[in-house]
């Protein structure tokens, strides 16, 4: 189920006995900030590249690149800036690319590509500028509703509130970036 900013704002209301009918700006500050404390929303995009183009735009909202792939192959390997402008200045050839570097939301190849290659791309991003669709499960409800709530108490400069209300979103936080490390088990079926 989606987590709805309306749903949010009875929440909110309900828990602190207020008549608040916009919340957008704190609701917008907790998911951006949720967003930026590990890579909980990922994506998957493609791209094509352009013969002896080795520079690409970063998709929307682009907060960390997790894999590239040239044409499904080999995840290409991250490389520094820095060891991307060595590598050019010292080969200037197109090839299959099999590195890249990130830098200025731009996207660096290398080599050169010397063909069209679709680029298979999985990162993270931030969360959009945009609270009627909020990116988060369902898993982040709480946290979504404690990181709400400590910043309506703090605009009252109800500062015992504030610092309960941090205390529990610090913690659900906490338990969504360990749910990240947990290995993926698996069962054996025969029912299939």
């Amino acid at each position: 189920m989606a987590i709805e900013k309306s749903e949010i704002l009875a929440i909110i209301n309900s828990r602190l006995n207020r008549a608040e009918t916009d919340i957008d700006e704190e609701i917008r500050s907790v998911l951006y900030d949720i967003s930026t404390r590990a890579n909980f929303i990922n994506k998957e995009a493609t791209a094509d590249t352009t013969a002896s183009t080795n520079y690409y735009a970063v998709p929307a909202d682009f907060k960390d690149m997790t894999v590239i792939k040239a044409d499904d192959a080999t995840p290409l390997d991250k490389i520094t800036f820095e060891n991307f402008q060595k590598k050019i200045a010292e080969v200037t050839g197109t090839s299959e690319p099999n590195e890249y570097s990130i830098k200025n939301d731009f996207i660096w190849l290398y080599p050169n590509p010397d063909k069209v290659y679709t680029l298979t791309m999985f990162y993270s991003i931030f969360h959009p500028n945009d609270v009627d669709t909020i990116e988060f499960g369902e898993l982040f409800r709480e946290c979504i509703y404690q990181g709400v709530l400590a910043k309506i108490c703090e605009k009252y400069e109800d500062w015992t509130a504030v610092s309960s209300h941090m205390t529990l979103y610090e913690a659900e936080i906490q338990k969504r970036k360990d749910a990240l490390d947990e290995p993926m088990f698996f069962l054996k079926g025969n029912n299939i």
